[in-house]
């Protein structure tokens, strides 16, 4: 389904959000590191990891999106209106949240990861969708090398981005 720029910023101003100007998508996982192939964790302490979340983001970002959806933290980071910033601007701040996420939750989940990744700033409203599906990947890569517990950029995996693509697309070229 094809929606709108003026949808989308109106839609989201309803939420209390601007999304005029983009957004960075940051998607987290928390997982247990001794098992990060289990889905589920307890629903307590998702409830108490995402308030941990909220709060957080709250004081240092106050218009984002915040959402929890099938175990998955997703958050829309609207660049600041008061800040200049260009895109490596908003990106740099978004990753600055990221670490302070990590560090604010820690205590609140003892013993289990939580891992976040980053897309890049992506200007265009209506192009929020590649933004997601960039952060996605960004998580699917840092958690396949290994990343649990940290925060992972679209921008980081290089060309790992690369071989995890042609691997969906077709697994039997990496097969020869």
């Amino acid at each position: 389904e094809v929606v709108s720029r003026d949808s989308i910023v109106r839609r989201a101003r309803l939420l209390g959000a601007d999304l005029s100007n983009g957004a960075v998508a940051m998607i987290g996982t928390l997982k247990d590191p001794a098992e990060p192939e289990r889905a589920s964790v307890d629903t307590l302490l998702e409830r108490r990891f995402l308030s941990q979340v909220r709060a957080v983001i709250d004081l240092h970002w106050p218009r984002a999106l915040v959402d929890w959806s099938e175990g998955r933290l997703l958050v829309l980071l609207p660049p600041p209106t008061e800040a200049g910033d260009d895109d490596a601007g908003v990106d740099e701040r978004a990753h600055t949240l990221a670490r302070r996420l990590l560090s604010a939750t820690k205590e609140t989940v003892p013993g289990l990861a939580v891992t976040l990744a980053l897309s890049r700033h992506t200007a265009e409203p209506e192009k929020l969708g590649a933004a997601l599906d960039e952060a996605e990947l960004a998580l699917s890569i840092g958690e396949r090398l290994g990343r649990h517990g940290d925060v992972v950029t679209f921008e980081e995996t290089g060309t790992y981005k690369l071989l995890f693509q042609i691997f969906a697309d077709k697994p039997e070229e990496l097969s020869s």
